[in-house]
């Protein structure tokens, strides 16, 4: 009977609303659900149906980005000044496009920023990519929190645009390959040592500190 049937729980990440009338469409769609905003400037939605697929429709319909929830490759690209530097915009795209919402052992985060100012702060991210002077830099294995927490480290300086898609595809395949259960991207770069030639490096600290209880 329709009593016995499984509710199941929908929950995604969606891009920030960008207009009232998208607003407006979006809390008519959810008006049961329940809306958290995250640190990730994302919007997480959480509510039962026995139709999810009907729900997720609508609410791309209604032009919204939909990345689901959990161990999943996440990308967070800042504003690009509201638009005004445009010239990355199509590489965010398309690591978006080809990575976000992939399975890995681990959530994973791409932060990518349009200048140098990395304002929305790409190189406390898993992987950090910065645009600068028509190119890219890019860090690997940042740790965001903790006592030792620390900004990724830098592997590449000028990287040409060309090689950056397929640069960070690789490095997402080999975190899906050898990453271990729920094991975060510095550890992982820790424990292989080297990622697609990018060699690990201990970042120096000037006291010693003891090691996180958790």
């Amino acid at each position: 009977s329709r009593h016995h049937q499984l509710v199941k729980v929908i929950s995604l990440h969606l891009l920030a609303l960008s207009s009232p009338l998208l607003a407006a469409r979006f809390l008519a769609i959810l008006l049961d659900g329940d809306l958290e905003y995250t640190p990730d400037h994302e919007l997480k939605v959480s509510l039962k149906t026995e139709q999810p697929e009907a729900v997720t429709t609508k609410l791309r319909d209604a032009g919204l980005l939909l990345l689901p929830a959990g161990d999943v490759v996440k990308i967070k690209a800042c504003d690009f000044c509201d638009g005004d530097k445009r010239d990355p915009i199509p590489y965010a795209e398309q690591l978006q496009e080809k990575l976000g919402g992939l399975s890995v052992p681990k959530e994973l985060k791409i932060g990518f920023n349009g200048c140098g100012m990395a304002c929305y702060g790409a190189v406390t991210e898993d992987i950090g990519i910065v645009y600068r002077r028509k190119k890219f830099d890019l860090f690997l294995g940042a740790k965001p929190i903790g006592r030792n927490a620390h900004v990724g480290i830098p592997v590449v300086e000028g990287l040409e645009p060309s090689k950056l898609v397929p640069l960070v595809v690789a490095i997402v395949e080999q975190f899906r390959q050898e990453g271990l259960p729920n094991e975060r991207f510095y550890k992982f770069f820790k424990r292989v040592q080297n990622i697609q030639g990018f060699m690990y490096q201990e970042v120096p600290t000037l006291v010693a500190l003891e090691p996180d209880v958790c």
